[in-house]
């Protein structure tokens, strides 16, 4: 059997470009495997981060990928389409988070499919209504989803709204592989993924607890919920909050709360895209790793902390609480609450010499394995 990607990959920044690149190495070890991405995915006015491009990548971009495809250009969308035709695969597989994709990807499917009838078309959906979206673009995506066979989703609720979407698609859930590729090529010695060597770089005392906030801001990931929560957990702890990532907000409300709860020498913020060769810095300088999600489908901030052999705290949103054994590999909790943040930091201090977390996080990381989700992929048919 023969595939071909559709999606974007390193150097490509971001989560689905690591996702897309990690299946399609994977793939290529097993078969035939084409792979073609963007030459452009976003015009810069639609793209609020610096830049969309990662400067210094963990990971090499697939086997012989084509980077054709401009989505603001309908004669690229042709062109890519003519380039699978040639390929002929069995079955093309295709990655799909965001509305704004819809027309490119729709254009390029829809042509393959007129010239390649037999050839399965199998969507990955990451996010099959965007975030800060409403569920008016649910139409566009059924556009796109009926012309599919399969789907694959990380999620209990996306696999429902596919299943809305498009009731004649066939639904496989699987759970988000784990991200350890950080640790694995960042690292030159076992001393550069210590805590110590780690918090000594980022001027942090080897004594606090240091709860780690990493990934784009914005919204809905609640970034000012965990801020909210820091007095109540240094009434009791010696603990600080390291934000680290790329604000898609206004900056100044955080800066602002910062400061009137006089929590200036306790919140540290690294306000720009960490590349692939400094994410081991910041997690290796982590006890613990806090996602206050207001919403979510999954995240592959939990498959980094898993990579790195960290446990997380996460609210009860979207597919997360699915990959988080409570008490083992973490903890689940109410969203939209501070109180329940500082609780399960405080319960996390009071348990941390009880439970192996990191023991705990190696039992499972099979569950999360690249290899089984190509497993899965090779057994639709």
């Amino acid at each position: 059997m023969s595939y071909c990607i559709l999606g974007p990959v390193v150097p490509l920044r971001g989560g689905i470009a690591h996702y897309t690149t990690l299946l399609a190495k994977e793939l290529q070890d097993r078969k035939e495997a084409h792979v073609i991405s963007f030459s452009r995915l976003y015009p810069h006015f639609l793209y609020p981060g610096r830049s969309q491009l990662e400067q210094n990548g963990a990971l090499e971009p697939p086997k012989g990928v084509q980077f054709c495809l401009d989505t603001m250009n309908p004669l690229t969308w042709r062109k890519t389409a003519k380039k699978i035709i040639a390929m002929r695969p069995d079955m093309l597989i295709v990655p799909f988070w965001v509305t704004y994709l819809v027309p490119p990807i729709l254009s390029v499917v829809s042509m393959v499919r007129r010239h390649l009838p037999t050839t399965k078309v199998l969507f990955i959906c990451h996010n099959v209504i965007p975030h800060d979206v409403g569920r008016m673009h649910l139409l566009l995506v059924k556009a796109l989803l009926k012309k599919g066979d399969f789907a694959i989703v990380h999620a209990e609720q996306e696999r429902r709204l596919v299943q809305e979407a498009a009731p004649s698609i066939e639904v496989i859930k699987h759970v988000h592989p784990i991200y350890d590729f950080f640790a694995a090529s960042s690292v030159r010695s076992e001393h550069e993924l210590s805590l110590q060597y780690a918090r000594t770089n980022l001027r942090i005392s080897k004594d606090k607890l240091v709860l780690l906030f990493f990934g784009f801001v914005r919204p809905y990931k609640g970034l000012d919920l965990l801020i909210k929560a820091m007095p109540k957990i240094g009434e009791r702890l010696d603990a600080c909050l390291l934000v680290v990532g790329e604000f898609w907000e206004n900056r100044t409300q955080f800066d602002e709360m910062i400061e009137d709860l006089s929590l200036t020498e306790k919140v540290i913020i690294v306000d720009r895209y960490v590349p692939d060769n400094e994410v081991a810095l910041y997690f290796s300088a982590a006890d613990i790793v806090v996602l206050p999600y207001r919403e979510a489908t999954q995240s592959g901030i939990i498959q980094i902390a898993y990579g790195f052999r960290k446990p997380v705290i996460t609210t009860d949103v979207g597919g997360l609480p699915e990959v988080v054994e409570e008490g083992r590999t973490g903890y689940v909790i109410p969203k939209d609450s501070p109180d329940a943040i500082a609780e399960a930091v405080l319960r996390f201090a009071r348990e941390r010499g009880s439970v192996d977390f990191t023991a705990n996080i190696e039992t499972v990381l099979d569950r999360f394995s690249w290899a089984r989700l190509v497993d899965t992929i090779e057994r639709i048919q």
